[in-house]
């Protein structure tokens, strides 16, 4: 017999309120479907170990009860093992098949610890330390590869054997705030940064429902609604995938791309960094005794738990200029132009321009060009080029650009989903319209078995269905979903702007064939014509004087051709008609129009 070692503001309208019980396990398999194991392997996919550690805040004084379905692991006596914020009550759990910290029944899953009714043996300790305690739960097999376990309906009876291979079927952290006394749980303690889980094998679906919160203080409800994926990793963070300049693409990405190198996901198991953040995967909506806006102790430095979401930043000016200097507009390529703006803070943002013209922001070729904003006056270049990299057409009718600043943002990578047959669910709390929208784009993958609905950039109802998809369209694939606050939290603007292509023809003479003679008359002629095929305004004429052209200042006129379209096309017309001096004005000219200038000066006698 082995010998038994000893030793979870914004959020009050969105609290879950559930019976004390358990925390653990019984939340993944509360909604029915199969059973999702969490895994403790020795093995790494795309970078991150499957070796779950699950995460619980405690004050000191307040006791930790700890149980698993494993009660002889590869890890010898140490079943369980946990670590505390600061080192000074790191230790381990011994697991007895004879019912110390063991959770064999679906009953004692349901209970939780004793002395609730029906409750397993705890593994008990009574913290010392306040902040994050780590939890890692050890599997009967410490695996270098993948095996087909013994999977179960979520109604039904699970292993306690070594069927559950690198995988641990049942487990629970639960706190009480006085030890020894169940009335006192705390739920909405225990969280993850992420989660290695695994069915046992292909077709088997999952209706685990959990929290994520964000850094800033969001809270999303997350529904995997019978998504199939074997084995997978479940978490969320705030730029999804990325390329080698640390962007984010927002799309999905096949395996070739994966194993290509020149992507990459922030590992969730590492700490944040100022452009990466990993929210925090709660089982239950987290309690309001969490620590708010403030770091706690873990055992791998610091971290956030609750915070209260800052007001909104204050934008300006928004517009766009074209490269030649044209508010609202700018030619074709060559060609470019620049959207720009000021703002109060330092935001994530993306500009979404439509560029087929259908009123939905994101879809077929549509630009969506991703930024961080700086204090200040900010700019967004544009190539003129669509979602294909080709050149977007001149048109009379506007272009539409959409700015979203992205605060409470969110973002799914999932890796190696195969099937989704019902489409994922994610829903913001504290939220009364447009609460379960998402965005993702996943037409990069090859594949004939796609959603309904292969992009929405524009944004989608996940309740709606139209992102699910079946025959292994997300196998070996990451696909990334994501969302941000609705309108009454998120920042939207929007602008409109034309592409027009024009050719302009400047000429320049003077009237007369006689030489002109110091301190005489001389006359210029300049003349703008427009060669189409777009209407165009605020053409730039500029010109300076010969030095010989100076005193007396020279007087000049400004005519243009009738106009052949009427209003509300633009008319022909000078921004001044008349002057003296150099010209530096502007002239609107419909397709084929003129406008001439009449300079006449007197040649200096010197």
């Amino acid at each position: 017999m082995k010998n038994i070692l000893i030793f979870i503001t914004l959020l009050s309208s969105c609290i879950f309120i559930s019976s004390a019980s358990a925390e653990g396990s019984k939340e993944l398999v509360a909604n029915g479907g199969y059973r999702p194991y969490i895994q403790f392997a020795n093995m790494t996919k795309i970078g991150l170990k499957l070796q779950a550690i699950i995460k619980v805040y405690v004050n000191a004084g307040e006791q930790i009860n700890l149980g698993s379905s494993v009660p002889f692991s590869a890890n010898g006596d140490a079943d369980i093992v946990y670590r505390s914020p600061l080192g000074g009550q790191d230790g381990s759990c011994n697991v007895l098949e004879t019912g110390f910290g063991l959770i064999d029944t679906l009953a004692k899953e349901q209970s939780g610890p004793l002395p609730n009714t029906d409750g397993y043996t705890p593994c008990t300790l009574t913290a010392t330390e306040t902040g994050v305690y780590e939890i890692e739960f050890r599997a009967p097999k410490f695996t270098t590869k993948f095996v087909k376990l013994a999977g179960s309906l979520a109604t039904k009876q699970f292993p306690i054997d070594d069927s559950q291979g690198h995988g641990i079927a049942a487990w629970d952290v639960t706190v009480f705030k006085t030890p020894n006394d169940s009335t006192t749980e705390q739920q909405g303690r225990v969280y993850a940064n992420y989660l290695p889980l695994t069915v046992g094998n292909f077709d088997r679906s999952i209706n685990l429902i959990t929290y994520f919160l964000t850094n800033d203080g969001y809270l999303y409800r997350s529904n995997l609604n019978g998504m199939e994926p074997y084995e997978f990793m479940f978490f969320a963070n705030d730029v999804g995938i990325k390329d080698n300049n640390n962007e984010s693409i927002n799309r999905s990405i096949g395996k070739a791309l994966i194993e290509s190198g020149t992507y990459n996901i922030h590992n969730p198991n590492q700490p944040d960094t100022a452009t990466d953040i990993t929210h925090k995967l709660f089982l239950n909506s987290p309690n309001l005794d969490l620590p708010l806006d403030q770091l706690v102790d873990t055992p791998n430095g610091k971290t956030w738990l609750r915070s209260i979401p800052k007001d909104l930043p204050v934008i300006d000016d928004f517009k766009f200029t074209g490269d030649e200097g044209s508010d609202g507009y700018a030619g074709t390529i060559p060609l470019e132009g620049s959207f720009s703006f000021s703002i109060d803070r330092e935001l994530k943002y993306f500009l979404t321009i439509d560029i087929n013209n259908n009123g939905i922001f994101g879809d077929d070729i549509d630009v969506m060009l991703p930024g961080k904003t700086v204090v200040g006056m900010n700019t967004m270049d544009w190539d003129g080029r669509d979602g294909d990299g080709n050149p977007a057409p001149p048109k009379e009718a506007n272009y539409n650009a959409k700015f979203n600043f992205m605060l409470g943002n969110i973002h799914f990578p999932f890796w190696d989903v195969e099937n989704d047959p019902n489409g994922f669910i994610l829903e913001r709390m504290d939220c009364t319209k447009s609460c379960d929208v998402i965005y993702y784009n996943h037409s990069d993958i090859a594949n004939s078995n796609s959603p309904e609905l292969i992009s929405a950039l524009g944004g989608v109802s996940s309740n709606s269905g139209k992102h699910a998809f079946d025959n292994k369209f997300g196998d070996n694939n990451i696909l990334d979903i994501w969302t941000f606050p609705n309108a009454t939290q998120q920042i939207e603007i929007e602008t409109s702007f034309k592409l027009k292509q024009a050719e302009i023809s400047v000429s320049k003479t003077h009237t007369t064939d006689v030489k002109p003679l110091k301190g005489g008359p001389v006359t210029y002629i300049i003349t703008v014509k427009n060669n189409g095929p777009s209407d165009i305004t605020g053409i730039g004429v500029k010109d300076n004087l010969p030095a010989t052209v100076t005193d007396p200042l020279p007087l000049w006129v400004c005519e243009v051709s009738n106009s052949v379209k009427p209003a509300p096309t633009i008319q022909n017309s000078c921004s001044v008609k008349n002057g003296e001096g150099v010209i530096d004005i502007t002239v609107d000219l419909q397709n084929g129009a003129t406008a001439t200038f009449e300079i006449v000066g007197t040649i200096s006698a010197e």
